[in-house]
């Protein structure tokens, strides 16, 4: 993972976060809550950061 590009790293940081017991039981029970606005945006990203890899 050391030299892993982001898109790599967030695969496999993804993959670790959902191997996680904790995770699924938290989830599972209210699936809604993950398409929650709240969750879902990082305030402090620009516009322009959210959609930089979108540009090519």
């Amino acid at each position: 993972m050391e030299n892993a590009g982001l898109s790599e790293f967030s695969k496999h940081a993804l993959c670790e976060l959902c191997s996680q017991d904790w995770v699924s039981e938290k989830f599972l029970r209210d699936p809604e809550g993950l398409f929650n606005s709240e969750m879902l945006l990082d305030h402090k990203l620009s516009p322009e950061q959210v959609n930089g890899d979108r540009e090519g």
